[in-house]
């Protein structure tokens, strides 16, 4: 009989041959070499009990080699299927392997146990791929399988080394509550075949499974599909009258994503300066925390603890992030500054099962005064009566024409004159002002910032001059900031490319689609929406780049991962399948027919890669 893989694995063959050839004839260098390189992977002479062996009923497995052997990464290159709750000890010696075997077999079941690349030879490292044990507690080897391929929703890339699992239990709730009936785990081009299956429907996951317990649990990154998949062999008559035999379904395509689900805790507390608490969380938060000071003795970061107590949290300057992750407290009077910082922290948290709930924890915060001489304390005593406003600016020669110059400041802003702040620009010998005024970009309980951006009309090719005249800005504490100057140039028109996107009237849906021009790096750089079919970007640099689509199916202009519990799969992405070489000066145009190219087909040669698995 012509037993043959499923068509896929062909090209994951040719990968991992012409790999071995590589490494095969690789010159290790020059001058006396020992004798030929040993480029032949470990061959198996015997096993005890025999490979397919009915009725097993064996606590040890020995398998027995024509070399000295390793065993390299066990733990994510051998798959057993079943999966074991308690894991099989598996050891090399010297030419041989021994499994013994820990869980308590089930009857009337086959087992399989793929060793993937983990065997190699003891002196050249040389794997053994595809060499697979398997045995039957019944009176017969289940043969069929399943096969397919684990992409990223995200990027459209291979995954590599996740778990791939079957339930013969059509129900979603199995996910959550049941071990996988069999597993394999994806190759280096993200495909899977799930072997020794007997007849019947299944359905098929992949999973992220960190808490390796071989079923679902919020949190952990996942693929799913609601299809129910029945194995078969299909037999097909090859040009020589002979039949071929593949196993089916081979084509099965999981696209693979991490909820926007995420765990969500406190993580610390930072006192790093007499002045500042900065508070840590896991992930983001919709709501903000509440503070409530424990016994704050008065007297300030000397630990004076006489007098009255003073609530610190009443001298508080909250500056945060948007997603309220990261909280800075400025304390914003000395009176309230203080060496240990004790309080009762009431903040968001998630459970088991990532509900919100109220959690309060008690919190103790210490700074550490740094030990320094009379000389270097003198030194810093007088920075600190001398204090000014630190400023710094992204203005630059080279300033991208769609940019804004954004204004930082080092302590959070009360106040600042719009008018002593300038921005001018010379013709010949004439000097004109520009128009110009300061918008917070950071409030901090909107009377504070940190952030500023500076709004002007800044035309191409123009050098320009910025002025913050000294005293203009006074910050939390009463510093003022000393005179600041920079220079900046803007780019010319002629520094740029425009890249116009058209897609095609058959391709365009009732819902919002959105393009992205890539860099090398596979990553966003610009964004927008397709308007009447067609999208126009201008002012990109010149250089390589990419195109990627995406459907925004819910219009929340965003690409939307998957979510497991609303059965949702992540929005649809495609991929111009060409690289693009734009250049200064040209306008360019391109049509997006999206659909023309297999989805899984499309993404260009070099920025396609394998990922690992993530949350």
């Amino acid at each position: 009989m012509n037993s043959k893989h499923c068509n896929f694995k062909l090209s994951s063959f040719i990968f991992h041959l012409s790999t071995f050839l590589l490494l095969s004839c690789a010159n290790r260098g020059v001058g006396p070499q020992g004798g030929p390189r040993d480029s032949i992977p470990p061959t198996v002479l015997k096993e005890k009990p025999l490979n397919g062996t009915l009725h097993f009923n064996s606590k040890k497995i020995e398998i027995y080699f024509d070399e000295y052997i390793q065993l390299t990464n066990v733990a994510a290159n051998v798959v057993i299927s079943p999966p074991q709750l308690h894991a099989p000890e598996i050891r090399a010696l010297g030419k041989k392997i021994l499994i013994t075997l820990a869980d308590t077999l089930i009857p009337n079941t086959t087992y399989t146990i793929d060793f993937g690349s983990a065997i190699v030879d003891n002196n050249e490292q040389i794997p053994l791929h595809g060499y697979a044990y398997a045995f039957a507690t019944g009176d017969h080897i289940d043969t069929l399988g399943i096969y397919g391929q684990v992409i990223h929703a995200a990027t459209l890339n291979p995954v590599t080394d996740l778990t791939v699992g079957v339930y013969d239990v059509l129900q979603d709730s199995v996910f959550e509550k049941q071990p996988f009936l069999r597993i394999a785990k994806t190759d280096s081009l993200g495909y899977f075949g799930i072997r020794n299956l007997r007849p019947g429907n299944y359905r098929v996951f992949a999973l992220n499974d960190n808490s390796r317990d071989y079923h679902y649990q919020i949190g952990e990154a996942l693929a799913f599909t609601q299809q129910a998949y029945q194995p078969f062999i299909r037999e097909e008559l090859q040009p020589d009258s002979t039949f071929a035999y593949y196993y089916e379904p081979s084509d099965i395509v999981l696209m693979y994503f991490s909820e926007e689900r995420k765990p969500q805790y406190f993580t610390r507390a930072t006192h790093s300066e007499p002045h500042l608490l900065t508070l840590t969380f896991a992930n983001c938060q919709d709501s903000l925390p509440h503070i409530q000071a424990l016994n704050s003795p008065s007297g300030g970061p000397s630990g004076d603890t006489s007098g009255d107590t003073i609530d610190w949290t009443k001298y508080l300057l909250l500056q945060h992030n948007k997603g309220l992750d990261t909280l800075v407290y400025w304390i914003t009077d000395s009176i309230a500054m203080r060496d240990t910082l004790r309080f009762v922290l009431t903040y968001q948290k998630t459970d088991s099962a990532y509900n919100i709930f109220w959690q309060s924890d008690t919190i103790r915060a210490v700074y550490s005064t740094p030990r320094l001489n009379p000389r270097t304390k003198a030194k810093l005593d007088e920075k600190k009566r001398n204090q000014t406003i630190g400023i710094k600016t992204n203005a630059k020669t080279n300033f991208e024409l769609y940019d804004t110059i954004r204004i930082t400041t080092d302590v959070p802003l009360l106040t600042f004159n719009q008018e002593n702040i300038h921005l001018s620009y010379k013709i010949d010998t004439i000097i004109k002002q520009v128009p110009c005024h300061l918008e917070h970009n950071d409030p901090i309980a909107h009377r504070a910032s940190m952030q500023f951006n500076l709004i002007a009309t800044l035309e191409p090719a123009h050098n320009y001059a910025l002025k913050i005249d000294s005293g203009a800005m006074t910050d939390i504490y009463g510093h003022s900031n000393n005179i600041f100057t920079t220079n900046l140039k803007i780019k010319r028109t002629e520094d740029y490319a425009s890249l116009k996107v058209l897609i095609p009237a058959h391709c365009q849906t009732t819902g919002a689609l959105r393009i992205q021009v890539l860099n090398k790096k596979d990553e966003p750089i610009r964004e927008l929406p397709i308007v009447n079919g067609q999208a126009l970007f201008q002012y990109l640099p010149p250089g390589e780049c990419y195109l990627r689509l995406y459907e925004d199916l819910n219009g929340d202009g965003k690409w939307t991962t998957g979510d497991w519990q609303l059965k949702r799969q992540p929005e649809p992405i495609y991929y111009f399948p060409a690289k693009l070489n734009l250049r200064a000066n040209w306008d360019f145009e391109e049509i997006f027919d999206y659909k023309a190219t297999e989805q899984l087909n499309s993404k260009p040669y070099g920025i396609l890669k394998t990922q690992k698995p993530t949350q």
